[in-house]
């Protein structure tokens, strides 16, 4: 295919910051920031689910079609007359009696699995284009995965067919899900609203969605594609990390042309029309690079050094009397064809846990120039289909020979939105100013990959996109159409930039607009629960505020996703006294969410419809005004917050005994208001607005303890009781008395009333003092926090207080965020079914529907007859 240029990305107007639509699971999984979580499906199922609600769009078949085949020229391959007339009469004796012609009732979901994917089923019968095979899956589960789920049946490339009944992830094209049939079966509602709140239909589209995530993490995607087999309807789909385009339900028991299309049509494609990144190759067993990767991960004694701080490493590095300086000593050296660079030992033990099981092992390319790096299972994987899809790899360098971190992620794709990649190289471009970042190797888009679907909100076309053909290239729909779908159809970019609303809160928000990019940066890092005591932690976190204050003061960058998970330790190899030791510093990591902002009080604009973050550790203020920018104050608060959550999971303190109780209130809960806004949970709330940190009454405060048994003279509940806190008690007694005014001058001009002035005042009590101003204004920049920081670090500080971690095994806040959302979800769901507006909540624009759905609908309860048999003549 001919290159074109670059896409150009979405433009989001509006005058306010943007507001997250409702509290998702995926800005509060904990799993965000480095702390993981046992396998549980159900849980997982369910709030992917919920996570998914407003995702999904409907679209004819033949627009669905068309989109799949938009690198392709030509009609679409139509499956031969023998296949369908083959389909139809094995679809007549399993749905009509063959002695009556009359439907039959009571079809088993086994039995329509049988007929369609068996062996001689169906699909297999027809003789898919490419030699694509169907096998079932129903009963048995992939033993690489922890989640176990059955998929029913799906498509492979005839040598990958699973000969155990099992599904095999890595290597299916499609995956396809049967019912018996039933709306009760039906997770969709092409009359009302598109996402079915029933329960058993919510149930299973939360199987499909589970189904789409497995096939993305075990694969390197840029769609899954999928059919849904409901007693004898149908639906075909395709997800990518913006939404669900889903085609109308269709009957083909009588006529199953529409059915074999579509596989027809699926399997006529390469593996890249199928979805599959070419820009990421599977690493096969026996294969040269797979050899390499194992040979890599083996310990190492001569290269493998120690991570500990003030560790000597000069014995690795001692170059031999002939060898030009920076060589490696005779110990160190090994044969052309196997490591010969020292590395630390986490980083090479990481990199062996990612290959040690079956896990798919890729070939990936990154930046313009397609440099490869070798990767096997992530160590970390975004917890939902929707969304950035992040998931980071220990990688091998293929040309350097040496170990990098590699994130691969579905960016927003908005004008004003900086790849993070060019944050990072901007903040290494000025020798006098020394961030802790991490170094890219390389970054970029990946080819033109663009999550597709975010460019269809239900109306009649989708976003300008150069991907994507100028109309469909055929009409594929087995019934004449009404109206010829207008699918693919493009616009200028002033006319998507001209239809974008000023106000994201005065119409229904679209799709997620995103791109596919991968960035690879040498430091690989520890978590910062390494730390070795209470003053090493506030030194580390130090490192990272100095980092967010030169990124601010010298380039204009807020980094707005301050978490724990995005503070790690860096351990470096420095000169001291004549040796190479080791030194640890705090780098401020994943800055894709970082934003250039003004240093006056000049209006920001939003650049994307929503804006996530790491819910444990958004400051208050933040969470009760979304809509508002994000100040050095909500950075320096969310620091503050990070403090506290590594001090009670890690240090000696008054609530030892309930601490995980402690993370699970201060840090998990949140509280929903009447208008169903989340809020922080109360400890949190408290903490900032009255600088107390309770839990249980006056005897329960927290307190950090000393040496001396009960002591509580550590340093750290100076710095944060008598120092820190009383700071943000200060601004937030200014943003109460503040939203008090606001709120009392929207009644007023409501009531119309301009004769209450003395009444008015007295209600709104009286200002914050100059001096409170005076010191809620040290939060404007980073200089008295961390003066503070400094003053408290010459102390003296005990050097064992730190213990095992406190945080029980058994912490899993997805119970509790399921028990809030499900409350939430039926609220949603009474609302919605007695709103006139529930059809423009499922994202369907009913208007426009015409132009999406063609040939006319065929109802649940309304079946077609099957015709009447031909009788045969007696000779």
């Amino acid at each position: 295919m001919a290159d074109s240029d670059p896409p150009e990305p979405a433009t989001y107007q509006s005058t306010t910051q943007s507001t997250p639509a409702k509290h998702t699971w995926k800005s509060a999984d904990p799993r965000k920031h480095n702390e993981p979580l046992p396998p549980d499906a159900k849980l997982d199922r369910f709030l992917q689910l919920m996570d998914s609600m407003g995702k999904t769009v409907l679209i004819a078949q033949d627009g669905l079609i068309a989109i799949m085949r938009s690198g392709e020229s030509g009609p679409a391959p139509q499956p031969p007359q023998e296949a369908i007339e083959t389909a139809r009469a094995s679809f007549d004796k399993l749905f009509f009696s063959e002695e009556t012609g009359e439907r039959k009732t009571g079809v088993t979901e086994d039995a329509i699995v049988q007929a369609t994917v068996r062996q001689i089923g169906v699909l297999n019968s027809i003789g898919l284009p490419n030699g694509l095979l169907a096998s079932p899956s129903q009963y048995k589960y992939d033993p690489t995965d922890d989640k176990r789920a059955k998929v029913d049946a799906a498509l492979y490339p005839a040598d990958y067919v699973p000969n155990d009944a099992r599904p095999n992830w890595t290597h299916l094209r499609m995956f396809v899900e049967f019912k018996k049939g039933g709306t009760g079966n039906d997770p969709f509602d092409d009359d009302g609203p598109l996402e079915a709140p029933a329960q058993t239909r919510t149930e299973t589209r939360g199987q499909l969605t589970a189904y789409a995530y497995q096939t993305l993490v075990y694969q390197h995607r840029t769609a899954v594609y999928a059919m849904l087999i409901n007693g004898s309807d149908f639906r075909a789909m395709r997800w990518d990390y913006s939404g669900l385009l889903v085609t109308p339900a269709k009957d083909f028991s009588v006529d199953p042309t529409a059915l074999l299309q579509f596989f027809w049509a699926f399997a006529s494609l390469d593996e890249v029309g199928q979805g599959l990144d070419p820009t990421a190759t599977l690493v096969l067993p026996g294969s040269p690079e797979y050899k390499r990767m194992d040979l890599w991960a083996k310990e190492n004694s001569a290269l493998d050094m120690p991570c500990e701080e003030g560790a000597d490493l000069t014995g690795f590095f001692d170059p031999r009397p002939d060898e030009a300086e920076g060589c490696f000593s005779t110990r160190s050296r090994r044969k052309a064809d196997g490591p010969t660079q020292p590395v630390f030992k986490y980083i090479r033990d990481d990199f062996r846990k990612s290959i040690s099981s079956k896990w798919p092992r890729y070939k990936l390319k990154v930046g313009p120039e397609g440099r490869e790096f070798l990767v096997g299972k992530p160590i970390f994987t975004a917890s939902s289909v929707f969304g950035r899809g992040t998931r980071g790899h220990i990688g091998l360098d293929v040309v350097e020979d040496r170990f990098v971190f590699l994130k691969d992620s579905w960016r927003p794709f908005y004008k004003g939105v900086d790849p993070e990649g060019a944050y990072l190289e901007e903040m290494a471009s000025k020798p006098d100013v020394s961030p802790i970042v991490p170094t890219v190797v390389a970054h970029g888009d990946v080819l033109k990959q663009r999550a597709v679907n975010g460019l269809y909100d239900g109306g009649d076309d989708p976003a300008d996109v150069d991907s994507m053909p100028d109309s469909p290239s055929s009409n594929t729909s087995s019934e004449p159409a009404d109206e010829p779908a207008k699918v693919g159809s493009k616009r200028t970019h002033d006319e998507v930039e001209d239809d974008t609303p000023e106000d994201p809160e005065s119409s229904s928000p679209t799709l997620w607009q995103l791109i596919h990019y991968r960035i690879v940066v040498n430091e690989v890092c520890l978590k910062m629960s390494n730390f070795r005591n209470g003053e090493h932690l506030v030194k580390l976190i130090e490192d990272c505020v100095i980092t967010h204050r030169d990124a601010y003061v010298h380039f204009g960058l807020l980094h707005r996703d301050i978490s724990a998970g995005n503070m790690m330790i860096l351990p470096r190899i420095e000169e001291q006294d004549g040796k190479k030791r080791v030194t640890w510093r705090g780098v401020l990591i994943d800055w894709e969410l970082a934003k250039y902002v003004p240093k006056d009080d000049s209006a920001q604009s939003a650049r994307q419809p929503e804006r996530t973050g790491t819910w444990q550790f958004m400051s208050v203020a933040y969470v009760l005004h979304p809509d508002r920018p994000i100040k050095i104050a909500d950075e320096l608060e969310s620091f503050l917050h990070v403090l506290i959550y590594y001090g009670v999971r890690y240090l000696r303190h008054t609530l030892e005994q309930r601490a995980t109780e402690f993370i699970v209130n201060y840090f998990d809960t949140f509280i929903l208001e009447p208008d169903r806004q989340p809020v922080c949970s109360y400890p949190k709330a408290h903490a900032v607005k009255m600088g107390v940190i309770d839990f249980g009454g006056a005897n329960k405060k927290l307190r950090f303890l000393g040496l001396a048994r009960g002591a509580t003279t550590h340093p750290l509940n100076s710095m944060i009781f008598a120092d820190l806190l009383p700071l943000f008690t200060k601004r937030y007694s200014i943003v109460e008395w503040e939203d008090s005014v606001e709120d009392l001058e929207k009644k007023r001009k409501a009531q119309r009333s301009d004769n209450d002035d003395v009444a008015y005042q007295l209600l709104m009590g009286e200002p914050p003092s100059e001096e409170c101003r005076n010191e809620a204004a040290k939060l404007d920049t980073h200089d008295e926090f961390l003066r503070i920081l400094k003053t408290h670090l010459g102390e003296a500080w005990p050097d064992n207080d730190k213990t095992e971690d406190q945080l029980s095994p058994e912490y899993d806040p997805r119970r509790l965020v399921v028990a809030t959302m499900s409350t939430l979800s039926s609220l949603t769901a009474v609302s919605d079914s007695s709103s006139s507006s529930a059809a423009k909540k499922s994202r369907v624009n009913h208007k426009a529907k015409s132009s999406l759905l063609v040939g006319p609908k065929t109802p649940h309860a309304a079946r077609p007859v099957r015709p009447p048999r031909k009788t045969r003549r007696r000779k």
